[in-house]
């Protein structure tokens, strides 16, 4: 059974999505995107990308 992740990692937003890695960290950096924090690890919620 494939498992529905809730969050990506940036380097994987990227890939999903063709968006490059800095303009990603950039828009986190604005908080223009919801994000969970995992000590230094950034997780873009997946929930974001569903309505694009």
């Amino acid at each position: 059974m494939t498992e529905m992740k809730i969050a990506l990692s940036i380097e994987e937003t990227a890939d999903y999505t063709g968006v490059g890695r800095n303009t990603l960290r950039k828009l986190v950096e604005w908080n223009k995107l919801p994000v969970l924090k995992v000590g230094r690890k950034v997780l873009i919620k997946r929930t974001f990308w569903k309505c694009l």
